[in-house]
């Protein structure tokens, strides 16, 4: 479910994967059956950036593209991510790319350009590939807002939460995180208390959180940040 959850705001906005996704993603949620989890597997298929990544963690810990601790890996950050050696990353980048709509000359510029202290965590793409889509503009308040953070409810209102969380912001073409105060609509995260730590995406929040699931997601994505500063 939790690959359905995070998908879910990027195929609304009509930015990636089969159309309409979303409404099967959210049902699924809602209702989760042994009977359905084939077609939302054929669904989830269809975001080819994603799979490319999932494919890399999962083949690197023999693992299944949808086991839950392989989509963990990629949308919050785990050990599952450590143990994909450099080589590795590299040579599914140069193929996934491509196969997934980036020009060959972009994408070769891309691998080429990249250290070994990055991991194949959802910040790198964002923050190194940017968007494949061309649908989105590579500016700094989509990249922001394609990161996965989290942060800490203030209040609950209907569907939206306030949050205390951290944006994206670039200057002197570094990037860093500072502290704010976001709102963000809220499909999935039942019965939100004050206090709780929740994931967001695109506006949308994703999962409660554990503090180390928290603390996982501030590490791989702050450690490709800095990898990414270190390049400019």
């Amino acid at each position: 479910m939790r690959a359905c959850k995070y998908s879910y705001a990027t195929n609304r906005l009509n930015y990636c994967g089969p159309e309409n996704a979303f409404h099967a993603f959210k049902d699924f949620v809602s209702h989760p059956t042994q009977e359905r989890a084939p077609g939302i597997r054929e669904l989830l298929s269809g975001f080819t950036g994603l799979n490319l990544y999932l494919d890399l963690i999962a083949s690197a810990n023999r693992l299944d593209r949808f086991d839950e601790r392989v989509i963990e890996a990629y949308w919050l950050g785990n050990e599952l991510l450590d143990s994909i050696s450099f080589e590795a990353f590299q040579a599914a980048l140069s193929t996934g790319l491509v196969a997934a709509g980036l020009p060959a000359s972009k994408a070769n510029a891309k691998v080429a350009g990249m250290k070994s202290s990055f991991n194949a965590h959802h910040s790198f793409h964002v923050l190194h590939i940017n968007f494949i889509t061309p649908k989105v503009e590579k500016i700094i308040g989509n990249l922001g807002k394609c990161l996965p953070l989290a942060g800490k409810v203030l209040g609950c209102q209907g569907q939206r939460l306030t949050l205390a969380a951290k944006r994206l912001v670039e200057e002197g073409g570094r990037f860093s995180f500072e502290p704010c105060i976001r709102e963000v609509e809220n499909p999935f995260v039942e019965q939100p208390k004050l206090g709780d730590l929740v994931s967001f995406h695109w506006g949308t929040a994703v999962e409660r959180l554990s503090f180390a699931q928290a603390a996982a997601l501030q590490k791989y994505s702050s450690a490709n940040l800095e990898t990414v500063n270190a390049l400019r």
